[in-house]
């Protein structure tokens, strides 16, 4: 893709240098282009015009809807959780997608599942696993039964039936608020581990015995936000936690045995950050995404958790500092050879906020070849002009790029919604 981008690229800056083979430095003639665009490569990117309307599908559930996670299964089918609104409350929901982008109607109620439980006034999930040698899907978020949300897990089979009633992180009592917001199955262990907040403190559960027992709480004024195992054994959570001094750092959670209280390893960075995704590349480092201030930042570990010299020109960690966007925020990040980040960018003009995916390379450079300088974004997927956000990033089986998050309307009509991306 990468020759043939570049190949199109200079075809093009050639036509126009030459005039389309007039005089030169005039742009060429429209029956060229209308000849070359069509069998041009798309560039790196670009919507995959070929998916759902012209490169995104939105939800077309009567109200509210949003889309907090997603995973994809071996054979490229997608999975979303979130939650929908039922008659003035939020309901878990879970959507599956074929890889074509259509509703699968074998899944629950012609593609959706949502949770209709009367022993619950709210739920909603925010992480999502697919656990095919069990054939099951583990979902963590939040119900509520009386005055203040618990902790859940759900199980549901491949075809979008309930396995059993949720574990609860308080399933007797509720005296402070408590949610989950992200899962991981532990790849030396397969002990299932949910991270999230108990009142004002980071909270990490293990998943037993139809509950969800705590390992521990963190300081005041902390959260977990993603959480992941490594094959050294380790269990990491990743958040944010306040300082000495009141301010906010991104901080890991990094437990080397469950029964013993973890090392905490902060950013040192100034302006209030917070790590609000992660993930583990293929040589065991570790990478947090989230934001600094109101720029979307990034972090790189190494496998030992000391900042990674290798990344940021020495630094560690990269910050999107386009002078044109005033806010921006990473919800996903997806790392190998190439690192892609997923979140939305603000624009200083006022604009509403744009679906936002950026293409680091290894040393945490912004990709030029993808979309523009690094930044591919998107806006108005659900018409209108309210804000569109990207929640999380799968990769279908040929490699494109597919962002799942929301899309609304206006503030009052928010949307489930599916963008692809080409590589």
């Amino acid at each position: 893709m990468r020759k043939e981008t570049l190949f199109a690229t200079f075809l093009i800056l050639g036509l126009v240098a030459c005039g389309g083979g007039g005089g030169g430095g005039d742009l060429p003639a429209p029956e060229i282009l209308d000849v070359l665009l069509p069998i041009l490569p798309p560039l790196p990117g670009s919507l995959d015009r070929s998916f759902g309307n012209q490169g995104s599908i939105v939800s077309s559930y009567p109200q509210d809807d949003m889309a907090f996670a997603s995973a994809g299964d071996s054979n490229g089918n997608l999975y979303v959780t979130g939650r929908v609104k039922e008659s003035g409350s939020w309901r878990l929901a879970i959507w599956k997608f074929s890889p074509n982008g259509t509703s699968d109607s074998t899944f629950g109620d012609q593609g959706i599942v949502v949770d209709q439980d009367p022993n619950y006034l709210r739920s909603e999930g925010h992480s999502i696993l697919v656990d095919e040698p069990r054939a099951r899907l583990l979902i963590a978020g939040e119900l509520r039964r009386n005055t203040y949300p618990d902790a859940a897990l759900w199980e549901y089979d491949l075809n979008g039936t309930r396995l059993s009633s949720p574990n609860l992180s308080t399933p007797t009592s509720d005296t402070v608020p408590e949610a989950a917001f992200a899962l991981c199955v532990h790849p030396t262990t397969s002990r299932i581990y949910l991270t999230g907040f108990r009142g004002t403190e980071m909270a990490l559960w293990q998943a037993e015995n139809a509950e969800l027992s705590p390992i521990y709480f963190g300081a005041d004024g902390s959260a977990g936000r993603a959480i992941l195992g490594t094959l050294s054994g380790d269990l990491l959570v990743i958040g944010g936690a306040r300082d000495n001094a009141g301010s906010e750092d991104m901080t890991i959670w990094r437990f080397g045995a469950i029964d013993q209280a973890p090392e905490v390893i902060q950013s040192s960075l100034q302006g209030g950050d917070e790590g609000l995704t992660a993930t583990q590349d293929s040589t065991g480092r570790v990478l947090v995404a989230g934001h600094c201030g109101m720029r979307m930042t990034v972090w790189r570990y190494t496998s030992d958790l000391d900042p990674d010299p290798s990344f940021g020109n020495g630094t560690g960690y990269v910050k999107f500092l386009d002078p044109t966007v005033s806010d921006s925020r990473a919800y996903a990040i997806r790392a190998d050879q190439e690192i892609y980040v997923a979140g939305y960018v603000d624009r200083s003009d006022g604009q509403s906020k744009d679906l936002a995916l950026w293409r680091y390379d290894v040393d945490g450079n912004l990709d030029p070849l993808f979309g523009k300088s690094g930044l591919a974004t998107h806006h108005n997927a659900a018409g209108g002009n309210g804000a569109d956000i990207g929640r999380s990033i799968v990769f279908d089986l040929e490699g494109r790029i597919l962002v799942v998050g929301e899309s609304s309307a206006s503030v009052l009509n928010r949307d489930l919604a599916v963008w692809r991306f080409l590589p």
